[in-house]
């Protein structure tokens, strides 16, 4: 896999998904990946044995080049809280056949896809307990929420997965 930036290979950015994978491919393709949303992102490659690879994280407004092969599928996810962000509209994309312009002199050069990350529509159920995570102070507090325990439930089971330092980002964030 050629890039201009070397895949951080470390084992706890790694999670297999056998179902996705990349696809052996001669095909060069040119990406230009925007972070368009204000969460920092981590752009990850699935390499052809469905792990993760993380290549980058993007900070705001950022965008990372990246030389990839036709059929690899790349997914995005906020550094933080590892919500799933879209590539128009999709959790996944996948490199598709490169566009050539043929140039005054004659040659023909492949041109560089620009791929905006955006942060998906959110269901009103996912969007609620994404404000309510933001006003938590520590993962206790959800015992002390007015809500039904479904809802408990599916908070703390956020929160145990989560840091301090992720409650003081979802305070901080705008959703």
């Amino acid at each position: 896999m050629n890039n201009e930036a070397n895949p951080n290979n470390n084992a706890d950015q790694q999670q297999r998904r056998p179902e996705l994978k990349s696809k052996t491919s001669t095909k060069h393709a040119y990406i230009r990946f925007i972070n368009m949303t204000q969460r920092r992102v981590d752009v990850i490659w699935i390499n052809y044995e469905g792990v993760r690879v993380k290549y980058k994280t993007l900070e705001a407004g950022e965008y990372f080049d990246v030389t990839s092969f036709v059929n690899h599928p790349w997914i995005f996810r906020d550094a933080e809280t590892h919500t799933k962000l879209v590539v128009s509209s999709k959790e996944v994309f996948d490199v598709p056949e490169p566009v050539y312009l043929k140039l005054q002199n004659g040659r023909v050069q492949a041109t560089r896809a620009i791929v905006g990350i955006t942060i998906p529509l959110y269901s009103l159920h996912e969007w609620a307990l994404q404000t309510i995570l933001k006003t938590l102070r520590e993962p206790a507090d959800v015992n002390e929420l007015d809500i039904p325990n479904s809802l408990k439930q599916e908070l703390k089971a956020r929160c145990c997965c989560s840091s301090p330092q992720l409650l003081q980002y979802h305070r901080r964030t705008n959703i």
